[in-house]
């Protein structure tokens, strides 16, 4: 997923991190680990830089990180799997 000042953001799935990659340069820098929470289904940046995603194990919904990964909340709860 690319935010509105083209930052880059990806899960790695071997590792359990979210990274990004600033907009500009070449490296990547992991932002947040995923711990138990490794079966996302889907990844998105709002306007305001806010990073859902969407999990499918039993912590099923999509979660919320406010702009610089300070708050992590369930913005949405759901039995099923949530896809982009």
């Amino acid at each position: 997923s690319v935010d509105r000042n083209g930052d880059v953001y990806s899960i790695n799935f071997d590792n359990g991190s979210l990274y990004r990659w600033s907009n500009g340069h070449n490296s990547h820098r992991a932002v947040f680990h995923l711990g138990n929470m490794t079966n996302a289904r889907s990844l998105f940046v709002d306007t305001n830089g806010d990073v859902y995603l969407g999990i499918g194990n039993n912590h099923s919904g999509v979660y919320r990180w406010t702009q610089n990964f300070t708050v992590l909340e369930l913005a949405l709860e759901t039995k099923h799997h949530c896809y982009g």
